[in-house]
């Protein structure tokens, strides 16, 4: 099983910086590299990282602990908007 940084370090190469991951959050860089290091991310940004990532890394996989069940219907409407 992969960790939640290897996920992180993913959509940092995605995005090509963890700057650009950090905007793309509406985060700051320090933010990005705790994440990387192994901070619990805030579900908040989770459906961030998936747009930024255009599905590459999904919420389970950054995330393991939760039960998505309770929040897919947040996150269908984040993009919907979008």
């Amino acid at each position: 099983m992969s960790s939640m940084s290897e996920y992180v370090n993913k959509a940092i190469e995605i995005r090509g910086s963890q700057s650009a991951l950090a905007r793309a959050c509406g985060v700051s860089q320090p933010t990005v590299n705790l994440w990387l290091n192994g901070s619990k991310m805030d579900v908040k940004y989770i459906p961030f990282i998936i747009q930024a990532t255009k599905f590459e890394v999904n919420p389970t996989e950054l995330r393991p602990d939760v039960d998505w069940s309770t929040i897919y219907e947040s996150l269908k409407q984040v993009f919907e908007r979008n």
